[in-house]
């Protein structure tokens, strides 16, 4: 299933980024989204259900989220939704992932300042090197893709 939608919400964990095999990068976080409700009775404001995403930024705006963004950010995400059925030995269930097209701060919430990416993203994205590598099997081997983590301790690109 490909749906295209966009998310406003609060980043739930840190963003975390992969080296795959295939050369690839992929920036992963759970974002947080809750529906704003009135109270019929006290005509107060507050919080709904909320909903958890997986969100999956490659390559270059992927290198972009892990320098850009931190665990309790408000964002703005749009994407293509991609829904799973999964199920091991004890337990099953859906997981509700989005490939992000483009992600930025919720300036409803407070200022960002914006600061051009070097010149290899740009090139990135104009060959159109912006979303997941092709799921052929190219990898190889047992078929994890993942590889070896990113500078996870690396400091942010830009002051927010």
């Amino acid at each position: 299933m490909t749906e295209h939608l966009s998310l406003i919400g609060t980043v739930g964990t840190e963003p975390g980024a992969r080296a795959l095999a295939t050369g690839d990068t992929v920036t992963s976080f759970r974002l947080a989204s809750s529906k704003r409700v009135k109270d019929p009775q006290s005509g107060q404001w507050r919080d709904g259900e909320t909903s958890w995403f997986t969100i999956s930024a490659w390559n270059g705006l992927g290198q972009n989220v892990h320098d850009s963004i931190r665990k309790g950010d408000r964002v703005v995400v749009t994407g293509r939704l991609k829904v799973r059925d999964w199920e091991n030995d004890e337990r099953k269930g859906t997981e509700v992932e989005v490939v992000a097209d483009g992600i930025g701060h919720d300036l409803k919430w407070g200022t960002s300042r914006f600061i051009r990416a070097p010149k290899e993203t740009d090139a990135a994205a104009e060959r159109g090197d912006v979303g997941p590598p092709s799921t052929d099997g190219a990898a190889g081997g047992d078929g994890d893709a993942w590889a070896v983590p990113l500078d996870a301790e690396a400091e942010p690109a830009t002051p927010y």
